[in-house]
């Protein structure tokens, strides 16, 4: 006898399924530029078959911005991951912020091709543009969040937004090699996102630390 569509394990096959195209599509997104790859190549490289990516995705465009939503959420639990462990062992304020940017730089590193091209689609794409903005608001949400939680005294939208805003360019162009590019040294780029991270949590005095890390 067939399965009911509301059957849990029905369900539960259809989000494995949709699962695993999402995660072979961070993969090819990561590695092949937009346009150079389509929908049947994500699908054989999630081991499906061609038809069946229109099952679970309207198209390219859904699953790019879908996949890019998702890798930010885990640049955000590795961040989180670190910096907490850092806490734990008694790192200082400022040796987690030197964790958190590392750890960002590492992510960005991994994500650097999936966002050129996001930057790119976002002039074009609602759906892609929008996605950026939901990651944005996220973070910021991610981090005041966190401030909160450790009743550390906020900045403000504006200068969280603003911060956030500097950060994502200057980790950005450090992993495409932007300032390499001038004979610029990355150091000079690495210690203002260090600078701005810090700014972030202005208020928060010399002994205390960040409860969780929100990237940008």
């Amino acid at each position: 006898m067939p399965r009911l569509k509301n059957d849990p394990r029905t369900l539960a096959a259809v989000a494995a399924t949709r699962q695993r195209l999402l995660d072979a599509a961070c993969d090819e997104f990561c590695e092949v530029p937009f346009f150079e790859t389509d929908t049947n190549k994500i699908a054989r490289r999630a081991n499906l078959s061609p038809g069946t990516f229109y099952n679970h995705f309207a198209d390219k465009i859904e699953i790019f911005a879908e996949a890019f939503e998702r890798l930010n959420a885990e640049e955000v639990a590795e961040i989180t991951a670190r910096t907490g462990a850092a806490r734990d062992s008694g790192a200082s304020f400022v040796e987690i912020i030197d964790v958190m940017v590392d750890t960002l730089l590492a992510c960005r590193q991994r994500q650097a091709l999936i966002r050129l091209q996001a930057d790119v689609l976002k002039r074009t794409e609602i759906r892609v543009r929008d996605a950026k903005m939901r990651v944005r608001l996220n973070n910021i949400g991610n981090m005041k969040q966190a401030m909160a939680n450790r009743g550390i005294v906020q900045v403000s939208d504006g200068e969280l937004h603003l911060n956030m805003y500097v950060i994502n360019l200057l980790a950005d162009g450090i992993v495409n090699g932007e300032f390499r590019m001038y004979g610029v040294d990355n150091k000079f780029a690495r210690d203002e996102i260090r600078r701005r991270f810090i700014a972030c949590y202005a208020g928060l005095g010399s002994g205390g630390s960040p409860s969780a890390a929100a990237a940008p």
